[in-house]
Formats: C-alpha cells, sequence, structure tokens
C-alpha cells in the first residue's frame, strides 16, 4: 500500500460572499483543499477534503472527471467541512462576479495541483482499521 498526501490554501480574496455574509471581511485562519492518494497497486482512490461549505454535484463530476483525465485516477472522494465562513465550490460561469470566477479558477487549479501532488508523494505505508464506540453529540439528555 501506497499513500501520498498534499493541501493547496484556498482561501478567497477578501470581499467573496459567503453563506452568513454578503461579503467576508478578513481572514482569521486560511482555507484548504487536501488530498489523500491511497494506492494498493491494483486501485488508486483520491480523498479530497475542502474547507468549504459545499459543492454541487455538477461541480464534483467535473472535477472527477477532471482528475481522472490528468491523474488516471477512477475513484474519488470528496468531502466538504460545511462551514459558513467559507464559500460553495463552484465553477466559473457568467452569472458570477470576476473575483468569484477568478476565486472559482484558482480553487479548480489548486484541487488538480493538490491530487497529482499527492500523487508524486506516495510512499509506502501501512493501513490500519480500528473500531471503538463513540458519543458524537446529544441536545439536552442522553438517550440510553
Amino acid at each position: 500500500m501506497k499513500a501520498g498526501v498534499s493541501r493547496k490554501d484556498i482561501t478567497p480574496a477578501i470581499g467573496i460572499s459567503t453563506p452568513v455574509t454578503t461579503s467576508s471581511a478578513g481572514v482569521h485562519d486560511p482555507l484548504f483543499v487536501k488530498a489523500l492518494v491511497l494506492d494498493d497497486d491494483e486501485h488508486v482512490v483520491a480523498i479530497i477534503c475542502f474547507d468549504l461549505v459545499g459543492g454541487s454535484i455538477e461541480f464534483c463530476d467535473e472535477m472527477r472527471e477532471r482528475i481522472r483525465e490528468q491523474t488516471g485516477i477512477e475513484y474519488t472522494l470528496m468531502n466538504f467541512s460545511h462551514t459558513h465562513s467559507a464559500p460553495e465550490a463552484s465553477n466559473p460561469s457568467d452569472e458570477n462576479k470576476p473575483s468569484v470566477n477568478k476565486w472559482a479558477e484558482n480553487l479548480n487549479s489548486s484541487i488538480l495541483e493538490a491530487v497529482e501532488e499527492a500523487c508524486e508523494n506516495r510512499i509506502p505505508v501501512s493501513l490500519y482499521a480500528g473500531r471503538t464506540p463513540a458519543q458524537v453529540g446529544f441536545n439536552r439528555r442522553l438517550v440510553e
């Protein structure tokens, strides 16, 4: 088994709208796209995590296709942290403001760069799995 990782800064410029505000007022912490590529010599899988509120099915499908074309990776899992302090992943469009289109173009490039870099960074690893009960959360009282 081999694994490689990479991350790229995808923090938008100040002023881009987020679900919470009409436009961001500053940056407290940077936003990242992170890629993990796993390779068992039979299948290669990319797991991509975004510090973004979400992304449309169309966006994810298009990115999967671009990743497949550029890297040959057939299997891609995308995960969004759903932070309301970040924009949604999108493709450049005529409906977007120029600043949003520029950020979307940079986002798309950063995703591909992160996956390609994770592929280049693959090293032999041992993969283990474990299991334990976990209390994720509850509201007012613990249900038994």
